[in-house]
């Protein structure tokens, strides 16, 4: 039986890609429901969202990404979608590789969530980072960063839970709360473009840099197995 799709894109001033992305979308998966969430756009992203058929949630004040997102698959989960994706409004995640995603959960009935990753996409920065997180939170996926990624309704339910909501990024905090319910997962190879347009989020600043790893650091370490923990405590004596 095939199971019900919802695409979740959190967008804030993506008048450049955002139009892209939906027609790609549209053209690769024309059966998904596609959600946009606009975190309160100050450029064109609105009007340019009211010429298509898509289903458009307006935040009344910038959350951030990962709120965005949460209330995507808020919206994706009470509407009794089976599975949905998360992907990037900036044309980074590419509708082309979706596909791949479907086919993994499919392949794998077991696993709740799927992991859309691109190693080749990190700095030397990032991947020490996601090695220290792997270290820490003891959770097997390379790319920890990546937002392209396919849930489950288990998945769904708590990523929506009011513990989630405390939760600053979608990566690594967003992982060990799913891992530590008990929930499996997948890694799975994709294409990732370079960035069109903006920057990163979190890799934009020193300033942004410092408290993503500390406040990474103090969730992974909070939510750790206690093996993982004592490794980490050995290590830094």
């Amino acid at each position: 039986m095939k199971q019900s799709l919802a695409i979740v894109i959190p967008a804030k001033n993506e008048q450049k890609t955002i139009g892209v992305v939906i027609d790609s979308i549209k053209h690769q998966c024309p059966d998904a429901f596609v959600i946009v969430v606009n975190d309160c756009s100050d450029d064109d992203t609105q009007e340019i969202l009211a010429g298509y058929d898509v289903c458009v949630l307006n935040h009344v004040e910038s959350r951030g990404a990962w709120r965005a997102t949460q209330t995507g698959l808020l919206h994706a989960y009470n509407t009794g979608f089976d599975l949905a994706i998360s992907m990037d409004a900036d044309g980074q995640h590419l509708a082309t590789q979706i596909v791949k995603l479907l086919d993994s959960m499919a392949l794998n009935p077991e696993v709740d969530f799927i992991v859309g990753s691109c190693v080749e996409r990190g700095t030397l920065f990032k991947k020490i980072a996601w090695r220290l997180f792997r270290t820490i939170g003891g959770i097997q996926i390379a790319d920890l960063t990546s937002g392209f990624r396919a849930y489950n309704r288990a998945a769904m339910a708590i990523l929506t839970s009011e513990q989630a909501c405390l939760l600053e990024y979608q990566d690594v905090g967003v992982l060990l709360m799913l891992k530590s319910a008990g929930l499996k997962y997948k890694e799975v190879e994709v294409e990732i473009n370079e960035r069109v347009d903006g920057e990163s989020r979190i890799f934009s600043s020193w300033l942004k840099i410092a408290f993503y790893m500390l406040s990474t650091v103090i969730i992974s370490l909070a939510k750790a197995a206690p093996e993982n923990r004592s490794k980490l405590i050995k290590r830094l004596k």
